[in-house]
């Protein structure tokens, strides 16, 4: 809806691609892939964590296919945290 209000035009393949921010904002801000103990404020900094640095990496001039590797690693990374946290909490 914010982009349909700021571009004033709406098309069928508005929207397309935006599903890997919308997951990996989820799972950055904390919650595990195996789903059922996120929160909305985790969510809500794992969104302003990937606004950050996607517009950090804007602003520097990166290229947009070197943005998407450092986000999957951010993503990757944030998998691997819940992973090793959820087996920490398995065992005890």
């Amino acid at each position: 809806m914010l982009l349909l209000s700021r571009v004033g035009a709406a098309q069928p393949s508005t929207g397309t691609g935006i599903e890997l921010q919308a997951i990996g904002s989820v799972v950055i801000g904390g919650a595990p892939m195996t789903g059922g103990k996120g929160n909305t404020l985790g969510t809500f900094c794992g969104v302003l964590l990937w606004g950050v640095i996607g517009n950090a990496l804007n602003m520097m001039r990166v290229d947009p296919y070197i943005q998407d590797v450092v986000v999957g690693l951010l993503i990757v990374f944030a998998v691997a945290v819940s992973s090793l946290s959820l087996r920490a909490e398995s065992q005890f």
